[in-house]
């Protein structure tokens, strides 16, 4: 399982007590069925921490524009610097890619 289907199958909130356990206590990969975390890739549905933590910051950050809407119009400024763009444009994808396109 990818970490898209994680996020969709299990919910952000999961998603997020997953990457704290796996700060706390270490862990690199979680089953996504058990929802056990291990240092080295089990031969099972494992979604890299990584990865989910990724999306899980690309989620936070669309959020902080209150609707994909307003997401995308801030990306799309004239007066928005070119880092912050990338960035959030990265993130909106991700969103999209999740939700496709509605949800916040």
């Amino acid at each position: 399982m990818n970490a898209i289907k994680f996020i969709k199958y299990h919910g952000v909130d999961k998603a997020r007590e997953c990457i704290e356990e796996a700060n706390a206590y270490g862990g690199f990969w979680v089953n996504a069925k058990t929802l056990e975390l291990f240092n080295q890739i089990p031969l099972y549905d494992a979604v890299s921490i990584p990865e989910l933590s990724r999306l899980v910051e690309s989620i936070k950050l669309v959020k902080e524009h209150y609707t994909l809407d307003g997401a995308i119009d801030y990306a799309n400024s004239a007066y928005t610097a070119p880092e912050i763009k990338v960035c959030l444009l990265d993130a909106i994808a991700d969103y999209k890619s999740i939700y496709g396109g509605e949800h916040v």
